[in-house]
């Protein structure tokens, strides 16, 4: 059963978006800096709460990220960003995944820390860019299991990584991609892939425009039963 609270949070347009209406697709035209896609952890405090904050935090003038050296700097910037907000809140332990990405005239950088996961979308082999921070994961790195003997794995939740409201600086990881015309990404919450085969969603997202592409994931996700909230983000940028 999908929860009524939604966990999940997007960020597009300089606009954090969190809602727990059935299935709100959203377009957008246009650049800014950050796109992203948070989803705050079932079982800590304030899940929904975390989310919102790290993409928030995402768009302050405080944020630091302006290229890859700027990576742990940033890293501390959110964690600290939690920290302060679930001390507000008088709720620690608040914690999140984040799947981010940075565009810049020249790149685009990837910010990841969890289990979302972010798709280069492309008609001759669309892939996975970013990896799960999951043990069950590294079972599939190093080829042991199958991604979709992931997705149907019982303990594909339990993840290593995390942002954390603590003064300790997390993990991040970073790919850099250089920018090119006419390129498609995709950013989704575990709530997505867990939803339906790989496979099946990299042919619903090669439909000829964002918003078809979005209303096809959409059907499946629900069709599929799906038992967790599921965002997605997708991105193309112009020819």
């Amino acid at each position: 059963m999908v929860r009524t609270r939604n966990e999940d949070a997007a960020l597009l347009q300089d606009t954090v978006v969190q809602s727990n209406s059935t299935g709100d697709i959203l377009a957008r035209q246009g650049e800014s800096p950050w796109v992203a896609v948070a989803d705050g952890l079932g079982g800590h405090p304030d899940g929904h709460i975390a989310s919102n904050t790290l993409l928030r935090s995402l768009i302050s003038s405080e944020q630091p990220f302006r290229e890859k050296s700027d990576l742990n700097e940033l890293a501390a910037y959110l964690a600290s960003s939690l920290l302060q907000r679930s001390r507000e809140r008088g709720k620690p332990g608040m914690a999140s995944t984040l799947t981010a990405l940075y565009c810049t005239p020249e790149k685009l950088f990837l910010v990841h820390c969890g289990d979302c996961r972010a798709y280069l979308i492309k008609p001759d082999g669309s892939k996975l860019i970013s990896a799960d921070h999951t043990l069950v994961f590294q079972n599939y790195q190093r080829g042991e299991l199958t991604l979709e003997q992931v997705r149907m794995h019982p303990m594909k939740n339990r993840i290593l990584r995390c942002i954390e409201a603590s003064e300790s600086i997390p993990e991040l990881e970073l790919h850099t991609l250089e920018r090119k015309p006419g390129m498609r990404l995709a950013l989704l919450s575990d709530g997505i892939w867990e939803a339906m085969p790989q496979e099946k969603l990299l042919e619903l997202v090669q439909k000829p425009d964002l918003v078809r592409c979005c209303e096809a994931v959409r059907k499946e996700y629900y069709v599929s039963g799906a038992r967790d909230n599921g965002t997605m983000v997708m991105l193309e940028l112009p020819d």
